[in-house]
């Protein structure tokens, strides 16, 4: 069940402005009374201040997409013991750092993309929405928007994000 993600990008009156309050109130009452069910590394980002303030730089909305990609670490005598990483790179809003999500052990993934507009010049376009929900038996989903119309969702163990100036790398 999505909180935020298909709520309208914009509130265009009053009764639209207080839907899409009352949507994150819900979501942020959701986010806070999962506590410690949510890993330390994924609650150090959505409950910042910051995460959801469109002018923190570290803030995903309006970031676009670098890269992503799958990579399969393996262990064993014969490597045959393999975790499922994920990692996003994104170019920050302010376009002075990146944002990494990184995502462990992930156990479930869809990403679809409804087709590009070839007027704009964004496959993805800017980051939209994005949440954080927990499954029965406690995995993280992070669900993602795009400008676009492109959806994403990943099922993982746990999710850590960083920001990096660009003066850093």
């Amino acid at each position: 069940m999505a909180f935020i993600l298909d709520i309208p990008e914009e509130a265009e009156n009053p009764v639209q402005f207080k839907v899409l309050a009352r949507c994150m109130e819900v979501y942020d009452e959701y986010l806070r009374a999962l506590g410690d069910r949510l890993p330390a590394s994924v609650r150090q980002f959505i409950l910042a201040p910051w995460y959801r303030d469109y002018e923190a730089h570290q803030c995903s909305y309006d970031a676009w997409l670098e890269s992503a990609q799958f990579t399969e670490p393996a262990t064993g005598p014969n490597q045959q013991i393999r975790r499922l990483r994920f990692e996003i790179r994104l170019l920050g809003p302010y376009h002075d750092g990146h944002i990494i999500y990184l995502y462990e052990n992930v156990r479930n993934y869809r990403l679809t993309l409804p087709g590009v507009d070839e007027s704009i010049y964004a496959a993805h376009d800017g980051w939209r929405l994005d949440e954080i929900r927990m499954t029965p038996d406690n995995k993280v989903i992070h669900e993602i928007a795009f400008k676009s119309g492109a959806r994403w969702l990943i099922e993982s163990d746990s999710i850590s994000h960083s920001w990096i100036p660009l003066n850093e790398g």
